[in-house]
């Protein structure tokens, strides 16, 4: 049996399944600022999302409050993920050049173009 109302859990759902689809379309469309933990997180958002709009009828508000918060938290994930990829188109890191020294320690050094 499926019971579904609109309110807070649902509109929380929308939300989060909305996030986690941004977050898969993100890996397809722009491979370059994708990570493998990406897939992980969308799916995560979607599971949690659909389990929130079908099932949050049922849930007491202290639950609901534990899913807002887990729900800020694949927000800024998602955030991060997006400011990482933005840093990393205006900023062209070359490869880094490592220096070996005598006594066995190394040092890299990154050169970063920014343009």
């Amino acid at each position: 049996m499926i019971h579904m109302e609109f309110g807070p859990s649902t509109v929380l759902g929308l939300a989060l399944s909305m996030v986690g689809l941004l977050l898969f379309f993100l890996r397809t469309k722009r491979p370059e600022m994708s990570r493998d933990y990406d897939l992980f997180f969308s799916s995560m958002g979607l599971l949690s999302g659909g389990i929130l709009m079908f099932q949050g009828w049922r849930l007491d508000p202290i639950l609901l409050l534990g899913q807002v918060l887990s729900s800020v938290t694949l927000l800024f994930l998602w955030e991060k993920v997006f400011a990482f990829g933005m840093a990393r188109v205006n900023l062209k890191i070359s490869p880094c050049l490592m220096v070996s020294q005598s006594d066995g320690l190394q040092i890299h050094l990154y050169l970063v173009n920014r343009s």
